[in-house]
């Protein structure tokens, strides 16, 4: 994986070519199969990626579901690299509370 994917708390993929995007799908796969436990995953370059992936023709087509596009998000500068970040550990700490409550552990 390359270093942008090679920790295990996040993965910011910038724009790139057939190595950056081997290494995104790989990451998104396993996290949509349940391999990987799941990670934020920030499209940095909005304009890029909406051209580079058609997501929306993806889920039209049947290839992966509309929920499938929550497993990353995209953003433009570091700011919103950092809201994206902050978003989906708060989301994390609620979820695994969530968890502990629902198993008394």
């Amino acid at each position: 994986m390359s270093k942008a994917c090679s920790r295990p708390w996040w993965c910011l993929a910038f724009p790139g070519g057939y190595g950056t995007l081997d290494e995104l799908f790989e990451v998104l796969t396993l996290i949509q199969t349940g391999k990987m436990q799941r990670i934020p995953v920030v499209l940095v370059g909005r304009r890029f990626w909406r051209r580079a992936i058609n997501f929306d023709y993806l889920i039209d087509e049947g290839y992966i579901d509309a929920e499938d596009t929550d497993l990353f998000e995209h953003a433009d500068d570091a700011e919103e690299i950092i809201a994206a970040l902050e978003r989906f550990h708060a989301n994390s700490m609620v979820t695994d509370m969530s968890k502990k409550r629902e198993t008394g552990t």
